[in-house]
């Protein structure tokens, strides 16, 4: 019936979302990890082979990691139903914040200096919680190492029973009067897709720029 047809749709729709979600972040934060190793190994050409060396293998391995992951979103989209016979899961488990100290040490590689604190007893979240907080933490650092100031950042996590927190925060570019040196950013996807993960955990995601120079 016209019921059952139109919440059809707006699963279909949801579902949408959330693999457009997905591909953004993925794609995001390896592309800048890849254009950041690409100009360090371009200027070291002829000068410092360890360092060519080294931001080609970080090269290599973000394109692998990338080209996995859209290989995984892309087996979603062909597959027909949930469940359906003979079907075998072909992905590994979803990240989360068990993988947080490799995603830190991707930014440190890339050159990005990551201040880490974490308050309370850490509490357990179901998957999908899980994987928007690391996704959140992932394309704020992204953000913040594409659009920061001095390649630094600050993380903190704090646990609560009422949930988890998550603070991240940069300094951005400003002229001599205090001043940012640029037009303010647009709401991209990145910040949609945030807000949209918070939301579905029941959180909510706030992102401006505070008198301090500091974006939070």
């Amino acid at each position: 019936d016209e019921d059952y047809e139109q919440e059809a749709r707006t699963r279909v729709v949801e579902e949408r979302v959330r693999i457009a979600r997905e591909l953004h972040d993925v794609v995001a934060h390896h592309i800048a990890v890849i254009n950041v190793h690409a100009g360090l190994a371009r200027r070291a050409i002829g000068r410092d082979a360890v360092t060519l060396d080294t931001s080609l293998g970080h090269v290599q391995e973000a394109a692998r990691t990338v080209l996995d992951e859209l290989g995984t979103v892309l087996s979603v989209l062909r597959s027909t139903e949930v469940g359906e016979s003979g079907s075998q899961p072909t992905t590994q488990p979803a990240p989360g914040l068990g993988l947080l100290d490799e995603l830190l040490e991707t930014f440190e590689a890339a050159g990005l200096a990551v201040r880490t604190r974490a308050s309370g007893p850490r509490r357990d979240m179901d998957q999908a919680c899980d994987l928007a907080a690391f996704r959140i933490i992932q394309e704020s650092l992204t953000n913040a190492a594409k659009h920061g100031a001095d390649g630094k950042a600050k993380l903190t996590l704090t646990y609560a029973v009422s949930g988890l927190t998550i603070g991240v925060s940069n300094l951005v570019h400003l002229d001599p009067a205090g001043r940012s040196t640029g037009l303010p950013a647009p709401v991209g996807h990145g910040l949609i897709g945030m807000r949209e993960r918070a939301a579905a955990c029941g959180g909510s995601l706030t992102a401006r720029q505070n008198d301090r120079g500091v974006f939070c």
